[in-house]
């Protein structure tokens, strides 16, 4: 398997500015166009997408529906992108569909990169394990992705916010036009955008492509209760409660309940199943307590960052909140410092041994704390400062998902 996962990393993919969705389109079709064989729903967004898929799965399961997942990144094994029912594909399939996929890609003459193929071994799956229904996470954008290969049952547009804005755009505007080319004629779309001038692009979007426009704020809303979290729309009041944290995670659950209302007739749920779903769902690495006092979160830009800062604030006001934050060398990251910076007793910044990861040094300039610190050792930092915590202290490791990936499984091995 290692050998495998070895070969696909290195896949780079050929010049695609012609056709950018040539390559994967012919994959597809040598393989009997699983795409077309598969309902799916498509969810795109900067931030929220794996959260708001891991809801809708959780649901999904609570009311027997054959559900298959795929997401990006993943955490500790390639496996995690492909799952059906929360079952990761097995080593087996996966290799014999990748030698597959090479001896196609030698014969075309075909240049992937790694997210084709992973996105067409996606597609095949779910195509041959039959599943009831898919949810497809777009991995950048969502015009020009790879997922972008058919028409779904719905799709959901959690956020959007600069990142990858190399590839996306500069403004919220640019952004916003990629995200909305997952929007398909007559489709129904969900969006828990906030930003006004991006959610003007994307009801024009829809309205040109007379697809129906649910919106959070006009046509659904959820609001924290002192017991529980209150969902409505003019289809549903629904009482809910969340393992995930945050006023972010609320808008994600409450999307992917309105997505569950676009479905119907061909899925439905009862209040019943979505409650049992909804409070099952957690998600790896996302605000993730993952030993007493001791969080981890993948907030790898801007948005996320606020996010993380906004739960942190709001469920503990009262504490101290030491970071260790690395981070890839391709993001902005002044301005996600900068968050941490305000409410921060101590930032340590630190780095991997990655091509593409930020140097520790680099980061640490960029910070105006006072108690700031770098190192290129973070499983020392992580240590040293776990033994360091009190009753008052918080220790919240951050940045890229590759951080947490490798951060993840030391703190898990960790002695309590």
């Amino acid at each position: 398997m290692t050998q495998c996962e070895n070969y696909l990393f290195q896949l780079r993919g050929g010049d695609k500015r012609d056709e950018p969705l040539a390559v994967v389109q012919a994959l597809l079709e040598a393989f009997n166009n699983p795409q077309q064989q598969v309902p799916f729903v498509h969810i795109a967004g900067t931030n929220g997408k794996g959260s708001t898929v891991n809801f809708l799965q959780e649901m999904l399961i609570a009311g027997n529906v054959r559900v298959g997942a795929f997401t990006s990144p993943h955490l500790e094994q390639v496996n995690e992108r492909i799952r059906i029912n929360g079952v990761y594909i097995d080593d087996a399939t996966f290799i014999r569909y990748v030698n597959e996929l090479m001896a196609v890609m030698q014969e075309q003459q075909l240049s992937p990169n790694f997210f084709e193929v992973i996105t067409v071994m996606a597609w095949r799956y779910f195509a041959e394990q039959q599943v009831d229904i898919a949810l497809m996470e777009v991995g950048i954008g969502g015009r020009l992705d790879s997922t972008n290969v058919a028409t779904p049952l719905a799709s959901i547009i959690t956020s959007i916010g600069f990142d990858h804005i190399d590839m996306l755009g500069e403004t919220l505007t640019e952004i916003a036009s990629e995200k909305a080319g997952i929007i398909k004629a007559h489709v129904p779309v969900v969006s828990t955008v906030l930003q006004q001038e991006a959610i003007a692009v994307l009801e024009q979007t829809a309205r040109q492509q007379q697809a129906p426009y649910y919106g959070y704020g006009n046509h659904f809303t959820v609001e924290q209760k002192s017991e529980h979290i209150q969902y409505q729309s003019d289809n549903r009041e629904l009482r809910f409660t969340l393992q995930m944290q945050g006023a972010h995670q609320m808008r994600n659950a409450a999307a992917a309940i309105a997505c569950i209302d676009c479905l119907a007739p061909y899925v439905q749920l009862t209040n019943e199943h979505m409650q049992q779903g909804l409070a099952r769902a957690m998600w790896a690495g996302r605000f993730e307590e993952i030993r007493s006092r001791v969080f981890i979160d993948g907030a790898h830009n801007e948005q996320g960052t606020a996010a993380l800062v906004e739960t942190l604030t709001q469920m503990y006001p009262a504490k101290r909140y030491h970071f260790i934050y690395a981070a890839m060398s391709d993001k902005d990251h002044a301005k996600s410092i900068a968050q941490m910076d305000a409410i921060a007793e101590t930032i340590t910044f630190t780095t991997l041994p990655m091509p593409r990861a930020a140097t520790a040094e680099a980061l640490y300039a960029l910070s105006t704390h006072r108690q700031k610190t770098y190192t290129t050792d973070w499983q020392q930092a992580i240590t040293s400062r776990i033994k360091q915590l009190t009753p008052q202290d918080l220790l919240i490791v951050t940045g890229s998902l590759y951080f947490i990936s490798e951060a993840r499984p030391f703190m898990q091995q960790l002695e309590a």
